[in-house]
């Protein structure tokens, strides 16, 4: 049997909880995708025609066509799942190059949903932890993945019983999935160490000992985003996009549910090509309510200064100072050599749980103003002008704000990021369906070299 990508790295991660277990998916770009999964083990099985098992799974052969089940014998627990997913439309195209994508998870069993039970998403390659969450009383799970544009698969670890089932999840062009994940034979849930009692095994609990907290996801996932703004709003931009860089992570605390509980944030100053002075700020959804500390250090990470903040109703906080004194280099010019600016760290704890669907995407409402003008910069496709026009999409069609992964070098002072990208106009023209990684193929004569 020839393994799936999934199988071939939770074989080498997670084979001290796993048993035999075979996987057949079928899979379709258009809507719908149905898939089958059958996981060997001797916990339960069907004995009789009086077995109330079996009589639900009778009943289950005979329903919707969407559904199928797997062969099963008196030592194969059968399991189906349907996934239902929303493909990108034909919106407006506001140069993303990541997605958040919302999932909504539920896990039935014969008697119904199945509470408690553990959800975990990872990447394709099994490294990295995306989202985790335990089911509720109704065995649903809601969260959030965010990966980069060009990524294609996620992989769906449910815990039941102490047998893991593996779902591969389509994500390319989808912009909100729900998967049903249906076990077609009740078994006792099993006893595990959780020393907090939040439902979250010691073993995979990020804090053990917290029941308030239970799994730390970094956005992105490894690295940072590099976020850089034109700043002639209004007005069209040269497209260098080296006015102001600032490089940005987040920490989200999530509880047993999956809920926002704490957000860390960390951005630093990393060039200025631009005669303007400029402050950053960061805004969070009016509904999100809470307090904040904000530490700001020089260049060299020795703190400057520290307060405390109150975040309500969509008020914005000033991340970093004006950029004639955060930075002392401009980070743009051929015969210059990196220098860093400086950075800020942010610990926002909300008032309640934040559902990360509520929070919204990461950066969040990252934006600078510019002192010299007094216009602010966003990122496009969050503010609309009467007329439903974009308000940050120039008269080009181009944003004055774009976020890219950390490796990414921004144009030189007087080149732009068609000279130093080539595969940017593809991604672009095409809507973001052609060069979904352009940032990858720079050329050296037009960027600084920043990594």
């Amino acid at each position: 049997m020839q393994l799936s990508r999934s199988q071939v790295y939770t074989n080498r991660i997670m084979e001290p909880v796993r048993k035999k277990d075979t996987m057949r998916k079928a899979t379709g770009r258009a809507g719908r995708l149905l898939l089958s999964l059958l996981i060997v083990t001797g916990v339960a099985s069907c004995n009789s025609s009086e077995d109330p098992n079996l009589a639900w799974l009778v009943s289950l052969d005979g329903g919707s066509s969407q559904s199928s089940t797997g062969q099963s014998t008196s030592t194969e627990i059968p399991f189906s799942y349907t996934i239902d997913n929303i493909q990108q439309g034909t919106g407006d195209f506001v140069f993303e190059t990541n997605k958040s994508i919302p999932v909504e998870i539920l896990v039935e069993d014969p008697d119904g949903g199945v509470e408690g039970t553990r959800v975990l998403i990872r990447d394709a390659n099994g490294e990295r932890v995306l989202f985790r969450a335990i089911t509720d009383a109704e065995g649903n799970a809601t969260g959030v993945v965010t990966v980069n544009q060009d990524e294609q698969t996620a992989v769906i670890e449910v815990e039941y019983n102490g047998q893991t089932l593996y779902v591969d999840l389509d994500i390319t062009d989808v912009v909100q999935t729900t998967v049903t994940l249906v076990i077609r034979v009740r078994a006792d849930v099993s006893e595990v160490a959780d020393a907090d009692g939040d439902g979250i095994p010691d073993d995979e609990d990020d804090y053990p000992q917290d029941p308030d907290r239970a799994t730390m996801v970094r956005v992105p996932a490894e690295g940072f985003y590099r976020v850089a703004y034109e700043d002639l709003y209004p007005k069209r931009g040269d497209a260098d996009f080296n006015d102001y860089v600032v490089q940005v992570y987040h920490e989200q605390d999530l509880n047993a549910s999956g809920k926002l509980v704490e957000l860390r944030s960390y951005y630093a100053h990393i060039a200025k090509g631009a005669g303007y002075d400029h402050t950053l700020h960061l805004a969070l959804p009016d509904v999100v309510s809470g307090e904040a500390t904000l530490v700001r250090k020089d260049a060299s990470g020795v703190e400057l200064n520290s307060e405390n903040l109150s975040i309500s109703s969509g008020n914005a906080i000033e991340i970093l100072g004006r950029s004639s004194n955060t930075i002392s280099s401009s980070n743009t010019d051929r015969n210059q050599s990196f220098v860093m600016g400086h950075s800020a760290e942010l610990t926002f704890l909300p008032d309640a749980p934040v559902a990360l669907q509520t929070l919204g995407k990461a950066p969040y409402d990252l934006f600078i103003k510019v002192l010299n003008t007094g216009h602010e910069i966003h990122f496009a496709g969050r503010y609309f002008a009467e007329d439903g026009s974009d308000q940050y999409i120039d008269s080009a069609g181009f944003p004055w704000a774009l976020m890219v992964p950390d490796y990414w070098q921004w144009p030189y002072e007087r080149a732009n990021i068609h000279d130093g990208y080539p595969a940017f106009d593809d991604w672009y023209l095409s809507a973001g369906t052609a060069s979904q990684n352009w940032y990858d193929s720079p050329v050296a004569d037009h960027v600084f070299p920043a990594n």
